[in-house]
């Protein structure tokens, strides 16, 4: 009976995910149904089924991980997924290409032809083999014998006379009588060689393409081709008259299964661009003694399907990897898998093996010149036979090639995390940046030209308005990518996301050969005069973008929201800002519930199912074929132009399956507590019942514990994170790596010569190409995927951008960092030590020559737009390695040289920006300078040592900081059956689990209001102190002074834990610490699923005897003996929330408010005049000078109070619930 009950309630799930955190009474009732079925012993949830709308949850074959919210894509990190971009091309088949079919517009119409099935009547078709089965060899000498003396009858002279005299005959003018005709005799025609359908029969192993026909004029029986051997017809379907002489009708003949394919895409080369996610942990296996192999969990995203594919990726000692699809994540599993693998249904087991090339194709990829990239291209291909499909010229069965490429970084880095009898068997794939975002060079509108690299599109006629389309889609997850306006005027700039068109019927865009129309903006986006856009429809969002300005596009496709960020510059201020959503209900999945797709952070924003008007329904039911959302850009006016810069990030996201599993885990730890306070309380004298936690939940807060004790990750939020921060998929929230090691390696990637570590202050002089005015403070946070992360602490600007987005975590580029842009407040933590330049920013044992004939103009600055010319460089001028000073790209995506010429210093491009991109300069060997050296060996001087790698920089930088830091080899961890022992004696005597933990609860959140992010270090210090144990601190500290905010820290844990005269020990305690941590990072994802009101207040059957809606602990006990056994106490998910809500930890419980406020918040429309107040803003005239001066009698009438509730007696709840930023008003919220 409950079979189905899992997959429903993660149908449900799914389909509210849009609404989170606030989700309906009916979702919790299936939550708490399911949870009940669960208690009872029901093994549910293991196989849940779902529909092509709604994603399942991965299966990891490598269950070790540090944090199951990495894995679920909720959190990103260096322990999650790492992504790579690559193309996988379809190569053309070698088969006789198929006609097109006219039968479809036929069908279209409904008047296709019928199916041909036994007892139809055939004749031979047009591919008849020769032979006479029909005995149409008879049929031609009857019908030449029928001719002639139908032709004899006709030229008898005697008839024809008589005729004539008849016809002169007046007294023969009547008519003649059908006595008369009937008498008149005929020449019968012969019968047709027609046969009737016996049955129908496979040909060659494929079924229903060959039919058994017994012919009428012979009586052979056979098998016969229809639709066999590559759509070959050895039948024709006809409908004859009842003396099966003459044919009434032939009908046309079906389309083909390879005319279906050929129609959908298939044969024809097409190239198809795909997302892998790689997930870092890997398992290494031993296959021979000198050979060893690394096994990855991952996903292949193909957005031209709107697919996402589980896969197993091997890594080779070679450098090959083994890239073997599994099953289906999301997507359509039996349909529009037809230009792909030749049938509509998805085929798994298919198997890439790529190998490392020589050279990878930059100009196609966004890199830079001169083999200095750190990427590198892996190339793969696979062929299989398609089992249906014939070739039509000799019958043999098709074979289809595919040729996947994959640019990751070079010589990637495998980090060992743990070791079993002293072996290594899990290692980590070291996070490294992704690729830039790049234009589409094939899908983009002729008025439209793509630079060399593909980050940069430029608009070279006034043809009016005109789409580009970017190299990746997305169908899955949260995204975030910038765009910089590099010349634009204010309307002529569209920036969003949209669908591919599709062809003419119904086909997806990928199956098309011929480009649709992109002389029209497409999808749905902002355009740069403070507006949205939709099919025409504009709306007023936003602020005006100029020049230089940078709009970052965050896509959640699970939520089906768009909004935008605007990071520029007006009047001289630097402005961050979040510009909140535009556009709902656009999620790819669609939404299998009526009225979902809207609230939540989408709360009040238009609809994007009808370009922006809010009339209509919501559909209800999701979509069967996903399809993905593309970043496109739209350009109107001559030489308007935007560039793609380096900075994007994408998180795979949640799912409704991992969503509820996630609540009925929490359900299940809250059961463990609940079942502790019964047992203890049962008893007279209060003991401490040891109920056992689940394993995989002690084993989870053993992750935490190892964490936290190293100190060395930060979570945070990012410009990808919405201004609510409890949603469905978790948004873009990064978990940092802090380790002095990971930032030097992300400092020595920036091309710094200093290495800036987590903590240090650094002064901000540039941002995305400009040179601000007014510098910025920040603090360097950590890294993840080999980029530092900073938070902006001050700006000497009155925009209030800190509180509306500024304020959260982003990276730098190598742009920004360039001529003291970044530099260190004070001294900093890396200790001044020098971090060697890689090669990529040095070009060591090159020279460059200039070969431009007009030669090479030299600019005081990295940035083109902002510099000034300097002179020029000649043509053919050599500039040898000595006089380049620096080599990097800048914020437009352009390769730049800093270099010394002549007595001038500036810098040089690469190619000339726009046009036809001519090279400049290129790079040449230096010549060679043979010495010996001390032991005679003759070497060249002009070679210099190779850094390639940043982690090369790092590792000699490492040395000397260890050095100095006089750092000591870690020790072995503790293990797990030893944490086990501690998390049992942190129980504090005499009181039950849920007690004890209730009060620790209130130390952590104590603790959290003096430090948000707390060490591990202060909290085992505050319950040493809060232990008596003062003395131990002051000998494990030398007699070093504690900080202020120790010292509070102490203070706030002795006073809570003062009334305890027994405690456990601190280790004990703060190991309990990680079992609340761990709960509480599950409940916050969790507590927007979960009901707080039990059923028996708001049931009329749980209500009690008494009637009452409320349970006894509420209304309160009366003093009858009885009154406890009136009111019928339910178990639920509630009332052990209510139960256990000590335990969690007041941060948790003020996201979860501070998100509800937000996602429940009436949003106001901004007005056309940016100065003016929203209509919807209201004002209310109160007279303060006469709520003053009003006698005694008066003053109830006259109050300020009075006077609002008069002016507001017509308003309802939701005028009240509004949130508006206006101009003047410094960025706050009002």
């Amino acid at each position: 009976f409950y079979t189905r009950l899992g997959s429903t309630v993660s149908r449900r799930v799914w389909a509210e995910r849009a609404a989170t955190p606030v989700s309906s009474r009916y979702v919790q009732a299936l939550i708490e149904l399911l949870s009940s079925v669960k208690r009872c012993g029901w093994k549910g949830m293991k196989d849940v089924y779902v529909d092509a709308a709604t994603p399942i949850q991965q299966k990891l074959s490598l269950s070790e991980s540090t944090s199951w919210e990495t894995d679920e894509g909720l959190v990103s990190s260096d322990e999650g997924w790492n992504c790579w971009l690559g193309i996988v091309e379809c190569m053309s088949v070698e088969w006789m290409t198929p006609s097109r079919s006219t039968v479809r517009a036929l069908m279209d119409e409904g008047e296709g032809p019928p199916m041909l099935r036994d007892g139809c009547v055939v004749c031979r078709g047009v591919d008849w083999n020769g032979c006479n089965d029909d005995g149409r060899n008879d049929y031609d000498v009857e019908k030449a014998a029928f001719k002639e003396k139908h032709e004899a009858a006709k030229a008898d002279p005697a008839e024809e006379k008589c005729a004539d005299m008849e016809g002169k005959n007046p007294e023969n003018d009547e008519k003649p009588s059908p006595t008369k005709k009937k008498n008149k005799r005929k020449i019968p025609h012969p019968k047709l060689p027609i046969g009737t359908v016996v049955s129908i029969e496979p040909w060659e192993g494929m079924p229903g393409l060959g039919r058994r026909v017994r012919w009428h004029r012979t009586g052979i029986e056979g098998i016969y081709r229809f639709g066999g051997d590559g759509g070959r017809f050895d039948l024709s379907h006809v409908d004859v008259n009842e003396k099966e002489t003459k044919i009434r009708r032939r009908h046309p003949l079906p389309e083909s299964s390879e005319q279906i394919m050929s129609r959908h895409g298939f044969g024809s080369r097409k190239k198809y661009n795909v997302l892998l996610r790689i997930r870092s942990i890997g398992k290494k296996q031993i296959v021979e003694e000198d050979e060893v192999e690394i096994l990855h969990d991952g996903v292949l995203e193909w957005p031209d399907f709107g697919a996402g594919v589980q896969v197993d990726c091997c890594f080779h000692s070679d450098g090959a990897i083994t890239v073997v699809e599994r099953h289906l994540l999301f997507g359509s599993k039996d349909s529009g898998w037809e230009a792909r693998f030749g049938q509509p249904s998805f085929i798994p087991g298919t198997t890439f093996v790529l190998s490392p090339t020589k050279e990878t194709t930059r100009s196609d990829r966004g890199e830079d010149e001169g083999g200095s990239s750190l990427y590198e291209e892996l190339l793969g291909s696979t062929s299989h036979l398609v089992k249906s499909l014939r070739n039509k010229e000799d019958g043999g069965k098709v074979r289809l090639t595919s040729e996947m490429r994959l640019w990751h970084r070079k010589n990637p880095h495998f980090v060992p995390v743990y070791t079993s009898a002293g072996r290594e068997e899990t290692v980590k794939l070291r996070g490294s940046p992704p690729l830039p975002l790049t234009f589409d060079n094939g899908y983009h509108a002729p008025s439209i030209s793509i630079s060399q690299n593909g980050r940069m599109a430029t608009c070279e006629a006034s043809e009016g308005r005109c789409t580009a389309f970017g190299s990746i889609g997305f169908t899955k997850g949260v995204h975030y990518w910038e765009v910089k306006l590099e010349h634009a005027e204010i309307g002529s700039v569209f920036i969003g996301v949209a669908e591919k068109p599709s062809g003419g019927s119904g086909t997806p865009s990928s199956a098309t050969t011929e480009l649709p129309r992109l002389s029209r903006w497409l999808g749905w986006g902002f355009v740069n005069f403070r507006a949205t856009y939709s099919a025409g429809i504009e709306r007023v969002y936003g602020s005006h973008s100029h020049n230089g300005d940078i709009i970052g596009v965050l896509l959640d496709c699970d939520a089906g929201r768009i909004s935008f960020f605007y990071d520029g510059v007006k009047y001289g201020e630097h402005i961050l800002n979040d510009l909140g959503c535009a556009f709902s209900n656009l999620s790819p999945f669609g939404f299998n519930a009526d009225g979902c797709g809207s609230g939540g952070a989408g709360q009040g924003a238009p609809s994007g199912l009808d370009g922006g008007s809010r009339s209509s329904r919501f559909p209800a039911n999701g979509a069967v074929r996903p399809r993905a959302l593309w970043p496109v850009i739209g350009l109107r006016n001559a030489d308007d132009r935007v560039t793609f810069t380096g900075k994007w990030m994408s998180s795979y996201g949640g799912d409704g399956i991992s969503t509820l599993r996630n609540v009925i885990s929490v359900d299940e730890i809250l059961q463990k507590y609940d079942l502790s306070h019964t047992s203890a309380t049962t008893h007279e004298e209060k003991v401490t019942e040891k109920t056992e936690m689940p394993k995989w939940f002690v084993k989870e807060a053993f992750s935490d514990y190892k964490a936290w004790i190293n100190s060395k990750t930060l979570r945070t939020l990012t410009r990808g994170s919405a201004p609510i921060p409890l949603l469905f998929s978790g948004g873009l929230q990064a978990e940092l790596d802090t380790s002095a090691f990971s930032c030097a390696t992300a400092s020595a990637l920036l091309g710094l010569p200093f290495a800036l570590l987590s903590g240090d202050k650094v002064e901000i002089k540039r941002s995305s190409g400009r040179i601000l005015e007014l510098s910025e403070i920040a603090e360097v946070l950590g890294t993840m995927n080999g980029r530092l992360f900073y938070r902006l602490i001050s700006q000497k600007t009155e925009g209030g951008s800190l509180t509306e987005g500024g304020g959260r975590a982003w990276f730098w580029d190598e742009s920004e960092v360039v001529d003291r842009g970044v530099t260190i407040i004070g001294k900093g933590k890396g200790l001044d030590i020098e971090l060697p330049l890689i090669e990529r920013f040095t070009c060591a044992n090159n020279d460059l020559r200039i070969v431009y004939e007009r030669g090479a103009l030299v600019r005081s600055d990295l940035e083109i737009d902002v510099s000034e010319s300097l002179g020029t460089i000649p043509f053919n001028a050599i500039i040898p390695n000595s006089d380049i000073l620096d080599c990097r790209i800048n914020s437009s995506g352009i390769l730049r040289y800093k270099v010394i010429y002549g007595g001038l210093q500036g810098w040089i491009s690469s190619r000339i920006r726009g046009g036809k991109e001519q090279v400049i300069v290129e790079r040449v060997l230096k010549d060679k300078v043979i010495v010996a050296n001390e032991g005679g060996v003759e070497v060249d001087i002009n070679v210099q040592e190779r850094i390639i790698f940043p982690e090369d920089a790092s590792i000699t930088w490492w040395k000397t900081f260890k050095e100095m830091m006089d750092i000591e080899p870690r020790t072995e961890s503790m293990k797990q059956n030893f944490f086990t022992e501690l998390v049992n004696d942190g129980v504090i005597p005499g009181l039950s689990m849920l007690e004890s933990d209730s009060v620790l609860s209130c130390v952590l959140s104590a603790l959290e209001d003096i430090s948000p992010d707390f060490s591990f270090e202060e909290v085992f210090t505050a319950l040493k102190f809060a232990h008596g144990q003062q003395d131990i601190l002051m000998n494990k500290g030398e007699g070093k002074e504690l900080s202020t905010v120790q010292n509070l820290m102490n203070q706030a844990a002795a006073s809570i834990l003062s009334c305890h005269d027994h405690l456990p020990t601190a280790e004990s305690m703060v190991a309990r610490a990680s079992l609340l941590r761990a709960l509480n990072t599950r409940v916050k994802l969790a507590l927007p699923w979960l009901p707080v009101k039990p059923a028996q207040e708001g049931s009329a059957l749980f209500g009690g005897l008494l009637g009452f809606g409320s349970s006894v602990n509420r209304v309160g006990r009366s003093s009858a003996n009885d009154s406890d056994v009136k009111w019928v106490e339910v178990q639920s998910i509630a009332s052990r929330v209510r139960k256990c809500r000590r335990l969690l930890i007041s941060s948790v419980k003020l996201t979860f408010l501070d998100s509800v406020i937000g996602a429940t918040t009436t949003p106001t429309p901004l007005s056309h005049d940016e100065y003016e107040l929203p209509r919807e803003v209201r004002t209310v005239h109160i007279n303060r000078i006469k709520a003053r001066r009003s006698n005694t009698s008066n003053k109830k009438k006259y109050a300020v109070f009075s006077q609002l509730k008069h002016e507001m007696r017509g308003w309802n709840g939701a005028w009240l619930r509004r949130g508006y930023v206006g101009e003047g008003h410094g960025g706050q919220k009002r």
